[in-house]
């Protein structure tokens, strides 16, 4: 299918008339790729395109996509744009499950409760975030200080 073509069905599925520079992204070869852009460039709208245009093409299956955001907000809204594309797609035969799509953080803690035992760790061990780890580092310090209060009066 040409460049053209592509579009046409995209922008026609999707309602979205893509640039070149994100058609590129949409159709680049199939592998892993990272979509890099500033915001309010349409990057979320590439990714689902891009999701629809494998499934559509057959060049995947719905549950081998793995789609990863930074933000909470942005995973959801990632989900609901590749899920409604996706449902107005030609229902497929087999029942397959959908895209993984979540954060970096979530997608990370979800693996090593799933396979921490592998490397030693326990199932019930969890990855926290940046912020977290900051916020329990005053929590001790806190703690730390409030018990040293009470030792020296």
């Amino acid at each position: 299918m040409s460049d053209v073509e592509l579009q046409a069905k995209l922008q026609q599925l999707m309602g979205i008339n893509f640039l070149p520079e994100q058609l590129a992204a949409i159709v680049a070869t199939k592998a892993p790729n990272v979509v890099i852009a500033g915001a309010g460039s349409g990057k979320t709208e590439v990714m689902a395109a891009r999701v629809v245009q494998l499934v559509s093409t057959g060049q995947v299956t719905r549950d081998r996509v793995l789609g990863l955001t930074f933000t909470r907000l942005a995973a959801g809204e990632l989900a609901s744009r590749i899920r409604g594309h996706l449902a107005k797609l030609p229902a497929v035969e087999v029942e397959v499950d959908e895209p993984t799509v979540d954060t970096y953080h979530a997608f990370a803690d979800k693996f090593v409760r799933t396979y921490g035992l592998r490397i030693g760790l326990e199932t019930d061990s969890e990855v926290i975030s940046d912020v977290r780890r900051q916020q329990l580092c005053a929590l001790l310090l806190r703690q730390r200080d409030r018990k040293s209060t009470r030792l020296n009066s």
